[in-house]
């Protein structure tokens, strides 16, 4: 007896057929493998408005449905919360005057919160503008271009310094609009005992308020219904 000449005992091994695959095989599309999942039991039909195995949207909206309504009511309820040191029964002049042209525009982005002289008055437009800017840079700055290349990790670099150039667009926008406030016909809603630090109190509101806003904004992208900032302009 020689290694090379051993084999398996008689009936101990078959050789296995080879089962073609797809409809060309004869053997059906599943090649005599059955169906998986709900396609292997009987009785199994296509379920109207299935979305491919993820939850779907009849189900999805009332969470997500009421938690974006719940974020937007913030929002709304925090335009109408006037910056302190502006006696609100003064804005009238504010309110004429922000009604037409380029202010007009503006105030009806941040649903009336500019002529209310609301801590919402700048709105979601500062990162706005800084995520317009962060993109044209991605194109016309190659080692941005690169960055963003990287993924998922290029995006989140991205987006943190979106975050930090907001806060310097929103720094120099509120004391634009600390200038508007002080302009012959607004200045009168100032309060005199607030004028001391009414310049640097609104500059930190204005920009806490437009970050809080943005976060809104996330939320709602991330656990909510559509996009966030879209939802909110």
């Amino acid at each position: 007896m020689k290694l090379h000449t051993l084999k398996p005992a008689k009936g101990a091994t078959h050789k296995e057929k080879r089962i073609g695959r797809g409809e060309a095989s004869g053997k059906g599309g599943t090649s005599t493998k059955g169906n998986k999942g709900g396609q292997s039991r009987a009785g199994y039909k296509s379920k109207k408005a299935h979305e491919g195995g993820q939850m779907p949207i009849q189900r999805r909206l009332p969470k997500r449905g009421t938690f974006t309504l719940l974020l937007v009511f913030i929002y709304r309820v925090g335009s109408f919360i006037v910056l302190p040191g502006i006696d609100p029964n003064k804005l009238a002049a504010l309110n004429e005057s922000a009604q037409s042209g380029m202010l007009g525009l503006l105030d009806t982005f941040v649903g009336g919160a500019f002529s209310k002289a609301s801590i919402f008055a700048l709105g979601i437009m500062p990162y706005i503008s800084a995520s317009i800017f962060m993109q044209l840079m991605t194109i016309l700055v190659p080692q941005m271009a690169k960055i963003q290349k990287e993924g998922e990790s290029g995006r989140k670099k991205i987006n943190q310094w979106t975050r930090y150039l907001t806060v310097i667009v929103t720094a120099f926008q509120a004391a634009a609009y600390i200038g508007y406030l002080k302009s012959p016909g607004n200045v009168e809603a100032i309060i005199p005992a607030f004028s001391a630090y009414f310049w640097v109190s609104t500059v930190i509101i204005l920009t806490v308020g437009t970050l809080f806003v943005m976060w809104l904004g996330e939320k709602i992208t991330d656990k909510g219904l559509g996009n966030g900032t879209s939802i909110i302009i």
